[in-house]
């Protein structure tokens, strides 16, 4: 449960960072609140539904560095005043942040940043999508050109940090040039002034070999006989669900027993728990039925956790992946190549066509299920093998000779 405070000079000094990004609400003063970041910086922020768009909000008022916690108060108060009267603060607030930027032009990229992360990927991106990107900013862009104007930011720089990292990490450097990409785009989309060219655009990325990496059926089989030996319910059938229908860790992990109908056999992810943003409807087969079944009800969630979630962890099954991959003799696998990248193989290997695999898998374009998809090498060999039988190679020998 998410705790709540009174917020004052006292208790914000007593919140101390976590791995994770956290928030402490006030218990007087409805949304009023302290954002907590990994990094340890804190800011009062504002939990409101705006009464222009009916949109969800949560603009920070100040750090807990710059401004005290009763004049953060005061500052909320005022806005929820305002709220009544059908003003915005947020957009009254990026209106005088835009008038600001525009007297001076002088936002650095590190400035841009922060205004990527609170603006486009806390409210849009998936929570670990968010987090990720934050952890690349600050430790690869923030030490490199986070001091810089960000108008000033020039492709020679993006292009001499991406050679700095691609010379460790080419993949990773690809993945850091993509997000420098999508904060510029975020600029120029919301019209930061000084900004309307992208200076990572035509920069271009190290060359990625997909991973061909994926389990044969009966090594399927070998997992699951090793699965079967995990000690914990929920830990073994999670794993268990993700293996039967491909889906993503995540998905599995905050599954809620409202989004299934066993009867029907249908388990129906809201737009909120998918990577695509969109509702996706997937039929379920008879083994992921029969392990749903087989579990009590005890929480909204399908598997429940000890954690601040409510439910388990999607990475928690690594202690438990770890002694199976070596078990299975194959330590190079991951769990997500067994689970999602085998169950794609299976349904090609079966005759599913790529539009099916898609749909299943959840994704919005074909090419993203091209690179989930293989085919084993015993339908290989039967394919090749049917064209060599028109090949009549005796006949030509007879003839010859």
């Amino acid at each position: 449960m998410t705790p709540k405070v009174k917020i004052s000079q006292a208790s914000v000094a007593e919140m101390h960072p976590t791995e994770e990004r956290y928030i402490v609400w006030d218990v007087e003063l409805p949304g009023f609140g302290v954002r907590v970041m990994p990094s340890g910086v804190k800011t009062y922020i504002l939990k409101y539904r705006s009464p222009v768009n009916g949109k969800q909000c949560r603009p920070g008022i100040g750090r807990t560095s710059v401004v005290k916690a009763e004049a953060a108060r005061k500052i909320a108060s005022e806005w929820l005043g305002n709220l009544r009267l059908g003003i915005d603060p947020q957009l009254e607030k990026s209106n005088r942040i835009e008038q600001q930027r525009s007297e001076d032009n002088a936002l650095t990229f590190e400035g841009l940043c922060e205004l990527y992360i609170e603006q486009h990927a806390i409210p849009y991106k998936r929570p670990r999508t968010a987090k990720e990107d934050e952890a690349k900013i600050n430790r690869y862009v923030l030490p490199a050109i986070g001091d810089k104007k960000a108008k000033s930011v020039i492709r020679a720089d993006v292009t001499e940090l991406f050679t700095k990292i691609s010379q460790k990490a080419p993949v990773q450097a690809n993945r850091v040039v993509a997000l420098i990409r999508n904060i510029f785009n975020f600029a120029i989309e919301n019209q930061v002034p000084g900004i309307s060219e992208n200076p990572a655009t035509h920069v271009k990325f190290n060359q990625e070999d997909p991973r061909d990496v994926y389990l044969k059926p009966d090594e399927i089989n070998h997992v699951i006989s090793e699965i079967m030996k995990v000690e914990s319910d929920t830990t073994r059938d999670y794993m268990l669900l993700c293996i039967c229908t491909g889906c993503r860790m995540d998905e599995a992990a905050s599954a809620e027993w409202e989004h299934f109908d066993l009867d029907e056999g249908i388990w129906r992810k809201p737009s909120s728990h998918t990577k695509q943003k969109r509702v996706h409807r997937l039929v379920l087969n008879p083994a992921a039925i029969r392990i749903l079944e087989g579990r009590v009800q005890s929480s909204r969630f399908v598997f429940p956790g000890t954690g601040a979630s409510g439910h388990i962890d999607a990475k928690g099954h690594k202690k438990q992946w770890a002694r199976i991959r070596v078990a299975i003799g194959r330590p190079e696998v991951r769990f997500y190549d067994a689970a999602r990248h085998s169950f794609a193989s299976l349904l090609q290997s079966k005759g599913a066509d790529l539009h099916m695999i898609g749909r299943l898998l959840g994704h919005t374009q074909l090419r993203t299920t091209q690179r989930y998809v293989h085919l084993y090498d015993d339908d290989v060999r039967d394919a090749t093998n049917k064209a060599a039988e028109l090949i009549d190679l005796e006949q030509h020998r007879k003839a010859k000779a």
